[in-house]
C-alpha cells in the first residue's frame, strides 16, 4: 500500500525504490569491524588496502597506514610499500616493510587475492605468471607462516594477522604451504582461540 502513496511508475523506481527490500554482501566485512572494535587493543596501526582502510576509519578507532587519498608524493611512496601485501614478497620483507610504516596489524582480502596487475616499484617483490605460485602471495602463506605473524582473525572475506617477531624460520616451498593449508591441525590453535574469544559467534 505504501507505493500508492508515491508518484513511482513501479516499486522499484523513484522514492519508491528506497523503500523496497535490501541486501548486503557487506557480512564478513561487518563481522571484521565488530572483531575489531570488540577484540583488538585500541590504537594498534593497521595496514589494509585503500578501499578497505576508508570504510574502516568510519568504524573503528583504530589509525589506518594509508587512505584514499593522494594528495602527496609521500602518501604514493606508502602506499607503494603497502601494497607488498598483496605480491609475493618474503615474510622476512613484509616484516621489514610492516616496520617501516609502523604498522603492527595487516588485514588481507580474500577476494583481492590473486596475482594483481598492480605493480610495485621494487620488482622483486612482484608476483610473476610462471614463476611465482598462489601459494607465494603473502595473503596465502602468512597463515603457515614460520612465526613472524601470528593469524589474529579470519572469516569468509578476510583475514587479520600481526607482526610479532622480525626474525623466524625458513619459509616452506608452496607445495608445503598447499598442503599445509588443508590440513585440519593448521586452524586448529586459531579455532580454540576464536572459540574462547568470541564463543558462539566464532
Amino acid at each position: 500500500w505504501v507505493f500508492g502513496l508515491f508518484p513511482c511508475a513501479g516499486p522499484e523506481e523513484g522514492i519508491c525504490g528506497q523503500m523496497s527490500e535490501k541486501k548486503t554482501n557487506d557480512g564478513d566485512l561487518v563481522d571484521l569491524m565488530e572483531w575489531m572494535n570488540q577484540h583488538l587493543p585500541g590504537g594498534l596501526p593497521v595496514l589494509a588496502s585503500m578501499n578497505l582502510a576508508g570504510t574502516l576509519r568510519a568504524f573503528v578507532g583504530h589509525p589506518m597506514i594509508i587512505h584514499p587519498q593522494f594528495e602527496s608524493e609521500n602518501l604514493r611512496k606508502r602506499v607503494q610499500r603497502a601494497y607488498e601485501l598483496y605480491h609475493c614478497g618474503t615474510e622476512e620483507s613484509f616484516a621489514q616493510t610492516m616496520l617501516s610504516l609502523s604498522a603492527k596489524v595487516v588485514i588481507f582480502e580474500y577476494a583481492r587475492c590473486f596475482f594483481t596487475p598492480y605493480t610495485l616499484d621494487d620488482r622483486r617483490k612482484n608476483c610473476i605468471k610462471g614463476k611465482h605460485e598462489p601459494e607465494d602471495q603473502l595473503c596465502l602463506k602468512l597463515h603457515v607462516s614460520t612465526g613472524r605473524f601470528k593469524l589474529l582473525f579470519t572469516n569468509g572475506g578476510y583475514s587479520v594477522f600481526r607482526l610479532q617477531n622480525t626474525t623466524a624460520g625458513k619459509a616452506p616451498r608452496p607445495s608445503v604451504i598447499a598442503k599445509s593449508l588443508a590440513e585440519p591441525s593448521t586452524w586448529t590453535s586459531y579455532v580454540d582461540r576464536c572459540a574462547s574469544q568470541q564463543g558462539d559467534t566464532c
